[in-house]
């Protein structure tokens, strides 16, 4: 919990330096910098000598400092595992992490980009550090909507064992 504690306050504090910021350029997602995001997709999971596959959703909170950079806090779900032998049998998980994002300006209505975040999971009253790498494209839907299509990469420690997942994700991110 005081890990989570952390990472928003890091998130709070620069979304803060916004006024340091150079301006923003015509491909941010709003005139504000803010959106909300929406995700849903496929979870392959590995974990000691068990694996599973299953939905994974979730949403999240972010902000667009330029065209090239963005940050984000996003909290999401995957479960119910039928055959994951884990933390005391438990089958689902929350996952919650600060991610930020290089976005790669291509002068098209598709921006590639990569990024990565740390946070933490719950699961069944246990939770564990985690760590995030992600990329994919986005792709301009209207001003300040795009569709985001990507990859994800996550990596859960708790009690020295690891659950790696593998997510195939799809997203819409609304500008405010």
């Amino acid at each position: 919990m005081k890990l989570l504690k952390i990472l928003v306050g890091v998130c709070v504090a620069a979304f803060g330096f916004h006024g340091a910021a150079p301006a923003q350029e015509e491909t941010a997602v709003s005139d504000s910098g803010f959106y909300i995001r929406a995700d849903a997709g496929w979870s392959f999971v590995d974990a000691r000598n068990s694996d599973g596959n299953e939905f994974v959703g979730g949403g999240g909170l972010g902000y667009q400092f330029s065209e090239w950079l963005r940050t984000d806090v996003r909290a999401d779900w995957s479960g119910s595992y039928s055959n994951l032998e884990y933390w005391y049998g438990f089958q689902d998980f929350v996952t919650v992490t600060g991610n930020v994002y290089l976005d790669i300006p291509t002068g098209t209505f598709i921006t590639p980009y990569a990024g990565g975040g740390a946070g933490t999971t719950f699961a069944g009253g246990d939770n564990g550090f985690t760590f995030d790498l992600t990329g994919g494209a986005s792709i301009d839907i209207w001003a300040e909507t795009k569709l985001d299509i990507g990859y994800r990469y996550v990596n859960i420690a708790a009690d020295g064992n690891n659950i790696i997942s593998h997510q195939g994700l799809a997203g819409i991110r609304f500008g405010f």
